[in-house]
C-alpha cells in the first residue's frame, strides 16, 4: 500500500471500540497468524479465512455488513451450507470459531445474532447441536 506522498502507508485496524490504531505489516501478520492477511470488512479482527469454519463465520458476519441484497444473500446462502457441512464433520472446530467470535465483542455478537437469524432452520439448529457437544467435549476433559 502506497500513501498519496509516496511513502509506505501503515494498514489501519480498528479496535472493538471502533478506534482505528495503527499496525506494521508485521503486527498485523502476527495479529492474523498466518502468511496472508484477510480481514473483514470492518477490519475489526485480522483473521486468516484459510480454515472453513473461520470461513462459515465470516460469511454470516459479511452478510449483514453487506448494503447489495444480491451479494448479501448469496453470502447467507453460503454460511448455511458451509455450517450443515461444518455441524457434521467438524462440529468442535465449528463451534469453537463461533464462540471465539462471539467472544470478540458486543458488535460481533450484534452481527452473529443478526447473521444467524437470516440462516435456514437447518443451518441454526446445526449450531444450537454444535454448541452442545463443545460443551459436552470440555465437560468431559474436565472429568478426566
Amino acid at each position: 500500500m502506497r500513501s498519496t506522498s509516496g511513502g509506505p502507508r501503515q494498514p489501519r485496524h480498528a479496535n472493538d471500540d471502533g478506534q482505528a490504531s495503527s499496525m506494521t505489516r508485521g503486527d498485523s501478520m502476527r495479529a492474523c497468524r498466518g502468511a496472508r492477511p484477510s480481514c473483514c470488512p470492518t477490519n475489526a479482527f485480522c483473521r486468516t479465512t484459510g480454515r472453513i469454519e473461520w470461513l462459515s463465520v465470516h460469511k454470516v458476519i459479511v452478510a449483514v455488513e453487506r448494503r447489495d441484497a444480491g451479494k448479501s444473500n448469496k453470502d447467507t446462502a453460503q454460511a448455511d451450507t458451509l455450517i450443515e457441512v461444518l455441524a457434521k464433520k467438524r462440529p468442535i472446530e465449528l463451534a469453537e470459531a463461533w464462540q471465539e467470535a462471539w467472544g470478540t465483542g458486543a458488535r460481533w455478537r450484534d452481527k452473529l445474532e443478526k447473521g444467524r437469524a437470516r440462516l435456514g432452520l437447518e443451518a441454526q439448529e446445526a449450531l444450537d447441536m454444535v454448541a452442545r457437544k463443545l460443551k459436552e467435549s470440555r465437560q468431559r476433559r474436565r472429568k478426566s
